[in-house]
């Protein structure tokens, strides 16, 4: 079938010619069609106005959220950014309590400092309020968004649809709203396959060094970034093989190219290569090797089996993509609709006769208990949505392209699966181009027939329908992250007059975006292998944090808990409803979950009796990792 918007689709390169309408052009990357040069500035110009149409939809789904209280591990990247403004060659050379006692910050952050140094370059203009730090993250998401359109001209006709479903994914808008260094990654990675995939099919040598800059900024981003130099490498050995387009330029293969390709792969591995050199002499031990010890570390330390470790995965997986379910009838037509609801009640009435999903029961009073077996099955659906698409795109087309992808997805799932320290959303989101394109190809060649089902306007609704339920994740995540803020605005009325206490005799426990507010309001972080709790001093922590630990009840009376209200619907931090977007092994099953929310718990200790505090400082080992509840590694 032919595909349905190759007529308006432009080369990447500018066509040969004098100006001749009939002068032919080079053909688009993905489907051969040859241009005329008028024909290709036509092209050109809608192609410019598809691009501001991107730029517009990312600034309208993201500036929203541009207030979003600072969340998570945001506070560790802010940290780093600040002391890159005060030494900017010594950017973890401060110490800092995040695990409950003190360390240097080259011991807890185990990812690269590339996005502290970009989140130091905003605050060098801007300064560090949450407005202006989300507004200078909006550029890594507009280069993520972007990037996925430049790939996607390789891999299909209508790359601003794929860009646009990339974006709308729910783990895409969720980590376009924090500080932390996924988006980046993002952005990086798909700019890196991009090139890559134009030097292939131009035989462009500049290509391939811009990949491999681009791979190393990904890898000192984020260390995953780094695998990109062995999915390139294949899809390079595949294009010269059988699988390899037949109409690729000859000169793409010339000892210019072979040279760059080399270059591109080795300046990411030097890149990293350097930084442990580096950091090896600047703290006295490497930073790419410590992290990989930690994960392994926290991997020995859970010691989960391997059947419930996958579906984990492939839960995380499913609600980070679930908006792929919403495209099943254009794609696969009434019979693949009707499969997909067998499927998905099959799924549903398994996890309800079981009573539980992966050990989860949800409380009774939280009511909506029905809602658990509904959003197992429809994450493992997704799931199962997304390979499908890989296994039928790969069987269709057979070619280096349809491989690529499949190894981009498949690798990325194992490693955020088996190989990461936790399985997290953070971790799968680097697939979501790959599955936005696929969907693109999936919807280029459906398995339905039907005029309707191959029209502009049959997108809208499931495009509408992914951008909500999106947005609402990104809401209540966003409702969460305030709460902290929120508590820390309610203390001075709280404590300070009710109780004549003053910012001295605050301390607390729980880090994230908490403690980034209770140390801004004076408050200090409890440290409980070094110094003591005296009388009349108030330990604040929420019931939902990391390394929170409770006071012995005959030298800490409770006070009345401070509360906040959250939005209702959706939540990506509950234990009551089992969701935890940012570590899915923390006994919450789900990235997000759906019903109604409690108010968020600040517990309140009032110390009556001094409190010793001497435990034995935790190391770094298995079985005694500092507490993989925490989401600061990666």
């Amino acid at each position: 079938m032919k595909n349905p918007d190759s007529s308006r689709a432009p080369s990447l390169d500018m066509p040969p010619g004098n100006g001749d309408a009939a002068t032919p052009a080079a053909a688009h990357p993905s489907t051969g069609f040859h241009w005329t040069e008028r024909a290709y500035r036509r092209a050109v110009d809608e192609a410019q106005l598809k691009v501001v149409l991107l730029v517009a939809l990312v600034l309208a789904s993201l500036v929203p959220f541009l207030n979003k209280a600072v969340h998570m591990d945001d506070p560790l990247f802010i940290y780093s950014a600040q002391q890159i403004l005060r030494q900017p060659t010594n950017f973890y050379g401060f110490d800092i309590n995040w695990y409950g006692f003190v360390q240097p910050m080259h011991e807890v952050n185990q990812n690269p400092p590339l996005a502290a140094y970009y989140l130091a370059l905003v605050g060098l203009v801007g300064g560090f309020d949450e407005w202006v730090m989300h507004a200078g993250f909006l550029a890594p998401a507009l280069g993520a968004v972007l990037g996925t359109y430049a790939l996607a001209w390789y891999f299909c006709g209508r790359p601003t649809i794929a860009a646009a479903i990339a974006l709308a994914m729910p783990v895409t808008l969720v980590s376009s709203t924090t500080l932390m260094c996924d988006t980046l990654l993002l952005c990086f990675w798909c700019w890196a396959v991009a090139l890559w995939l134009g030097g292939e099919r131009r035989g462009r040598s500049w290509s391939f060094v811009l990949a491999g800059l681009c791979i190393a900024a990904a890898a000192l981003t984020k260390y995953f970034g780094i695998c990109l130099v062995p999915l390139l490498f294949v899809y390079s050995v595949a294009c010269r093989t059988p699988l390899g387009r037949q109409d690729r330029d000859a000169h793409g293969r010339d000892w210019r190219c072979a040279v760059a390709q080399v270059v591109g792969l080795a300046l990411p591995c030097l890149a990293l290569a350097a930084f442990e050199w580096w950091t090896r002499r600047l703290y006295g031990h490497g930073l790419v090797s410590d992290a990989n010890l930690y994960a392994d570390a926290a991997r020995q330390f859970a010691d989960v089996a391997w059947s419930r470790q996958f579906l984990l995965g492939a839960t995380c997986l499913g609600g980070c993509v679930l908006s792929v379910l919403f495209y099943v009838p254009l794609m696969w037509g009434r019979w693949g609709s009707l499969a997909a609801v067998v499927v998905f009640a099959a799924l549903a009435g398994v996890v309800h006769w079981h009573g539980s999903y992966l050990d989860f029961t949800p409380p009774a009073e939280r009511g909506w208990t029905w809602l658990t077996p509904l959003q197992a099955s429809a994450f493992l659906s997704a799931s199962l949505a997304v390979v499908l698409l890989g296994l039928v795109d790969l069987a269709r087309r057979r070619d280096a392209e349809s491989l690529l992808l499949a190894l981009w997805a498949g690798g990325t799932f194992v490693f955020a699966t088996f190989f990461n320290w936790t399985v997290t959303a953070r971790t799968i989101l680097p697939v979501v181009p790959a599955v936005a394109i696929w969907i693109v190809r999936a919807l280029d060649r459906p398995l339905t027939t039907g005029s309707f089902f191959q029209s502009r306007f049959a997108l809208i609704a499931p495009f509408a329908l992914s951008l909500a339920l999106s947005i609402a994740v990104a809401v209540g995540d966003q409702s969460r992250a305030n709460s902290a803020r929120v508590a820390s605005g309610r203390i001075p009325e709280y404590l300070f007059e009710n109780y004549q206490a003053d910012a001295a005799d605050l301390w607390f426990q729980g880090h994230w975006g908490f403690q980034y507010y209770l140390e801004r309001l004076g408050a200090r972080a409890v440290d409980f292998t070094n110094g003591e709790l005296v009388r009349d001093e108030f330990v604040l922590a929420p019931v939902f944090g990391s390394n929170v630990r409770m006071l012995p009840t005959e030298d800490a009376a409770l006070e009345p808990p401070m509360t906040v209200r959250v939005a209702q619907g959706v939540t990506t931090i509950s234990s009551e409803a089992g969701a935890c977007f940012y570590n899915c092994r923390s006994g919450a099953p789900f990235p997000y979950a759906f019903g109604p929310n409690s108010v968020e718990y600040y517990i309140v200790f009032h110390v009556r009796n001094t409190i010793p505090l001497r435990q034995p400082k935790p190391g770094m080992l298995p079985g005694r990792s500092p507490g993989p509840a925490s989401d600061g590694t990666e």
